[in-house]
């Protein structure tokens, strides 16, 4: 009995976090007004030897429908290269965009980042170096923007987020991990190393 009151507790605690957290990816989610000459850093994300993988493409697909949209913006394409990947994930991004009518000179390549911390450490280094609007629009999945706006605003960046579409049957493993790294995020926040 007593265990089993003790499991309902635990249970208990865990729902309830990953309903704060649940909420903070739909806040995190929500497009806040930005200046459209705000600058477009699109999170990389897998390549499969040179092709993007679903969740790049609907990022890809993203940034090109706000990059036509806002014909003064820049772009960070940001991301390495992995195990697996021919190119870097920077690299994927570039060729998607401009594949799109995107022109090539309104993008930047940031291809030695691993993780979401060294992608919006990096871009702000290099989007400092082009003189471009300081402002991000980032661009990754809904469910991933609350953790990449929380480690940009640790950086001093102002965001707002433009959301890839989503990918559902993917969702629910995206989702548990993203909950596992925001967890991780706000317990132990990463630090620049730069």
């Amino acid at each position: 009995m007593l265990l089993t009151w003790i499991g309902g507790i635990i249970a208990g605690i865990i729902l309830a976090w990953a309903a704060v957290l649940s909420g903070l990816m739909i806040s995190g989610a929500m497009e806040k007004p930005h200046s459209p000459q705000a600058t477009v850093v699109v999170l990389g994300c897998k390549v499969k030897g040179e092709t993007p993988s679903l969740h790049l493409s609907r990022r890809i697909e993203a940034a090109a429908e706000y990059l036509k949209a806002h014909p003064d913006a820049h772009c960070v394409a940001s991301g390495g290269k992995g195990n697996g990947e021919r190119i870097s994930e920077a690299e994927a991004i570039a060729r998607g965009l401009t594949a799109a009518g995107i022109s090539p000179e309104r993008i930047a390549l940031e291809d030695a980042s691993v993780n979401t911390l060294e992608n919006l450490t990096f871009s702000k280094a290099l989007i400092e170096q082009q003189g471009w609007d300081p402002e991000l629009v980032l661009i990754t999945d809904d469910f991933h923007q609350y953790r990449a706006g929380h480690i940009a605003k640790g950086l001093g960046l102002t965001v707002s987020p433009v959301n890839a579409k989503h990918t559902w049957h993917t969702f629910p493993a995206n989702y548990a991990r993203e909950l596992l790294a925001i967890t991780k995020e706000l317990l132990f926040p990463a630090k620049s190393t730069s």
